[in-house]
C-alpha cells in the first residue's frame, strides 16, 4: 500500500566530488569553473557537500546551503597525489544515506583510480545497494581513454545516473541543464508492507 508520494519540494541532497589529483592538473581549471556554474543552478533550498580526492578524500565544504561558502572551497583547490576515486564513491554515498529526500552524487574525475584503499567490486557493491544517483562528468583523461570511460559509466548506469565525457567546455551546460531536469523531476514514493 501506498502511504506517500512526493514530486514537488522535495529536498536535494548533493555531494560533488571533485578529483584534485596531478592527472586532473590540465583539466582543473575547466573543472572548477563548470563545478561552480553546476552548483550556481540549484535551489536555494538544497543541500551540498563538497568533496575533493586525491590520494585521500577530503570536505572541501561541509553540508550547507550557502552558495558562496561551496565557491570559496573550489577556488582554493590544487591538483597533486593519485586518485582515489573507489574511496570517494564509498564516502560520498555514505554521507548521503544519512539524509532523507532525492540523493545524488555529482562526480568530475577521469576514473584513473591509482591510490583508492577499498576495490572497485566494494564501491560497485555499495552503489548498487544506495538508492542515490551518481552523475559522472568525465574530464582529462577519460575523454579519450575508453576503459576508463567504461569504469565511471558503470558508476552511473548502475545507479540509474547519467555519464557525459567532453573537452569541450561550452557542452558541459547543456549536460548540467540534463541532470537538473533529471533532479527536478524526480519523486519519492512511500509505502508500507502488510502485516504477515
Amino acid at each position: 500500500k501506498i502511504t506517500s508520494f512526493e514530486s514537488e519540494n522535495i529536498s536535494l541532497e548533493l555531494v560533488a566530488a571533485l578529483d584534485v589529483s596531478s592527472s586532473m592538473r590540465a583539466a582543473l581549471p575547466d573543472v572548477k569553473t563548470a563545478a561552480k556554474r553546476f552548483l550556481e543552478g540549484l535551489r536555494a533550498g538544497d543541500q551540498v557537500t563538497v568533496l575533493g580526492f586525491n590520494d585521500n578524500v577530503f570536505t572541501l565544504a561541509p553540508r550547507s546551503k550557502d552558495q558562496a561558502a561551496r565557491v570559496k572551497a573550489i577556488d582554493l583547490m590544487r591538483a597533486w597525489g593519485g586518485t582515489a576515486l573507489y574511496d570517494v564513491i564509498l564516502k560520498g554515498l555514505n554521507l548521503l544515506g544519512r539524509h532523507p529526500g532525492r540523493r545524488s552524487m555529482l562526480l568530475f574525475s577521469d576514473g584513473d583510480d591509482q591510490s583508492s584503499h577499498a576495490t572497485l567490486e566494494a564501491a560497485v557493491a555499495r552503489a548498487e545497494e544506495s538508492d542515490a544517483t551518481i552523475y559522472v562528468i568525465g574530464q582529462g583523461r577519460a575523454v579519450r581513454a575508453h576503459d576508463l570511460q567504461e569504469i565511471l559509466k558503470r558508476f552511473a548506469k548502475i545507479t540509474g545516473g547519467r555519464s557525459f565525457f567532453t573537452e569541450d567546455t561550452t557542452r558541459l551546460d547543456k549536460f548540467f541543464q540534463e541532470i537538473l531536469e533529471d533532479l527536478s523531476n524526480q519523486y519519492l514514493i512511500s509505502y508500507s508492507y502488510p502485516d504477515d
